[in-house]
């Protein structure tokens, strides 16, 4: 009888606009299980600059609590869970910030290799093997940086830094298969200064790779476009139109034989595979094999005008920058 009621109010709340509050039922939203923000009597508020303010939370991630049905406004004695971003928080009313049912599985079984870190735990550099992921898709996942982290720093609430979830904390990504450093905030203010880092190109990221191939010459830069022509599994290709505008420069530092060079490539942006999809299409493989589908293991062709991304493993070294 209850879902049968939901079901009823959720369609005719389809029938309202955006900016309108759904009404939805409180059963099993104990207050006890949510976190309460009260909200100042004298004025009204945007309901995302509120939770941004008030929990330290990027913009985004208020977006995202809403969206997903964790916020809900008490006023006049009546409970309502918001979904909509638009909303404006009346005066005298209570905002309740329901908690994730699961947050970051911490493991304790993974090694973690910190490179550097902040005294005052602000922030902490990491060394990702190859073959782990930065951070789980799904909560079942553990074998991730982001866990063995959410068991060395037990303390930090990693589900509300940054983009949240089971991304928080995450300054930046490396794929699957590259090892190096990765940078992770453990507060609101750090990852913000961060990411402005990134976003204002004052970090250095640099790389060593060895590729199947000679360049044509000793250094080289191609600034140029990438775009996603398939994203499952993640194909990218240059594009001469459209796509994301990347950078990225390579020089080599020492020729291992006739047909293997070990070049260091630094690159200004950051973009899906742009180190390989952009050394394929000048002919440069980056040495390795990628286990597919099926657990069928393929070697790779190549041809030198190729510009299709070969699927290697990506066999370079991150070092840290120092960030200013």
């Amino acid at each position: 009888f209850f879902d049968a009621v939901l079901m009823h109010v959720r369609l005719l709340c389809r029938q309202t606009p955006r900016t309108q509050i759904r009404l939805c039922s409180t059963q099993n939203q104990d207050k006890d299980h949510m976190l309460p923000v009260t909200i100042p009597t004298q004025s009204s508020q945007k309901l995302t600059q509120l939770l941004k303010e008030t929990l330290s939370i990027s913009s985004k991630r208020a977006r995202k609590l809403i969206s997903e049905g964790y916020v809900s406004i008490e006023h006049k004695g009546r409970v309502k869970k918001i979904y909509s971003e638009k909303c404006t928080v009346p005066e005298d009313s209570i905002t309740y910030v329901q908690k994730p049912e699961r947050g970051i599985t911490p493991n304790t079984d993974m090694d973690l290799k910190i490179l550097s870190a902040d005294p005052k735990n602000n922030w902490v550099i990491v060394d990702k093997p190859a073959l782990v992921h930065v951070c789980p898709k799904a909560h079942s996942e553990e074998n991730t940086l982001l866990n063995a982290l959410a068991a060395k720093f037990p303390d930090v609430q990693l589900e509300s830094i940054g983009e949240g979830g089971l991304k928080g904390g995450v300054v930046h990504r490396l794929d699957f298969e590259t090892s190096g450093a990765v940078v992770f905030a453990l507060n609101q203010f750090y990852w913000e200064a961060f990411r402005q880092a990134f976003s204002e190109h004052r970090v250095r990221k640099v790389y060593h790779a060895i590729v199947y191939g000679v360049p044509r010459h000793p250094r080289q830069v191609y600034t140029g476009k990438l775009r996603v022509q398939r994203s499952s599994p993640a194909y990218v290709i240059v594009s001469e139109y459209e796509g994301y505008d990347t950078h990225t420069e390579w020089k080599v530092l020492e020729k291992l034989s006739k047909k293997c060079t070990l070049l260091e490539i630094t690159i200004k942006t950051g973009f899906l595979h742009q180190i390989r999809a952009t050394l394929a299409h000048f002919g440069l493989a980056i040495l390795g094999l990628i286990l597919l589908s099926f657990s069928t293991l393929f070697s790779t062709q190549f041809s030198p005008s190729s510009s299709r991304p070969l699927p290697l493993f990506l066999i370079c070294f991150r070092r840290p920058s120092i960030f200013h």
